[in-house]
């Protein structure tokens, strides 16, 4: 086990307090919080105990600061979650398509409907999406759909 303090020796609570103030995301919060006690002299058990994030955890994070800096423990080193089967580029190229009328895209329809949309991707990008995840693609691009018509 370490002494309080010992894994931070070049990071001010000032720091992490800054930091604090200017930082969004939920994640990155949790790990300055814990920094931010950590060098207040709590220790892991005890912000365990006050903030309900595992000892070990802590001390996952504080290892992290340790071995990354203050800002580079912040960032997760993938995101989590499944990796998205349109790359970047197919994405943009899917909301560009689905942007203009689907005959651009050689479909004979006035406008864009979830399987015609479900189509175009397995066509263009060799990906079979399920039909309500069409939806959703659909909806985030706020491209007009035969639902809109009505």
């Amino acid at each position: 086990m370490t002494a309080t303090g010992e894994k931070l020796p070049d990071v001010s609570p000032e720091e992490v307090t800054d930091l604090l103030a200017t930082t969004r995301d939920g994640k990155a919060v949790k790990r300055l919080v814990v920094a931010r006690e950590y060098l207040a002299g709590r220790s892991p058990a005890a912000i365990e105990a006050r903030w309900g994030i595992p000892a070990q955890t802590c001390y996952e994070w504080l290892d992290r600061f340790e071995e990354r800096g203050l800002e580079g423990a912040l960032e997760d080193d993938t995101p989590p979650g499944r990796t998205p089967d349109l790359s970047e580029d197919e994405r943009a190229r899917f909301e560009v398509a689905v942007e203009r009328p689907p005959i651009e895209s050689g479909f004979d329809a006035p406008f864009w409907t979830a399987p015609l949309a479900r189509e175009y991707i397995r066509e263009e990008f060799g990906v079979e999406y399920s039909h309500r995840h069409v939806r959703r693609l659909l909806t985030e691009t706020d491209a007009a759909t035969e639902s809109d018509r009505r």
